[in-house]
């Protein structure tokens, strides 16, 4: 079986493989800070957010755990292959950490970067 190396060797648009990272990020962002949920559901979400950056970004991309963690405080465009642009994936235009923006989406209590 060949695998392929890019999400567009897939058949995955750019905007496929953006909404892929930004539904991800939003999953790890609520396991990051939902206290309720016990420690072991939280850290299954986390690792099922990001096996599915791993897949948006493809074989010939991959990206340690600890850098998937330290980029989720970040600019989330940087999640993305070198080959997606960001396009929409920018700053918050409100000024929010793309993080927090990101939680507030996933929770419903916000859609702020819209």
């Amino acid at each position: 079986m060949d695998l392929a190396n890019s999400p567009a060797e897939a058949g995955l648009s750019d905007a496929a493989v953006r909404h892929m990272v930004m539904a991800a990020a939003a999953m790890a962002a609520k396991a990051l800070t939902d206290t309720e949920q016990p420690a072991e559901g939280r850290l299954g979400t986390l690792l099922d957010a990001y096996g599915r950056v791993q897949a948006a970004r493809g074989p010939a991309a991959p990206l340690p755990f600890s850098r998937f963690r330290r980029l989720l405080q970040g600019d989330l465009a940087r999640l993305l292959p070198a080959s997606v642009p960001a396009e929409e994936m920018g700053p918050c235009p409100r000024g929010v950490d793309t993080f927090s923006c990101c939680y507030a989406a996933s929770v419903r209590v916000a859609d702020c970067c819209s």
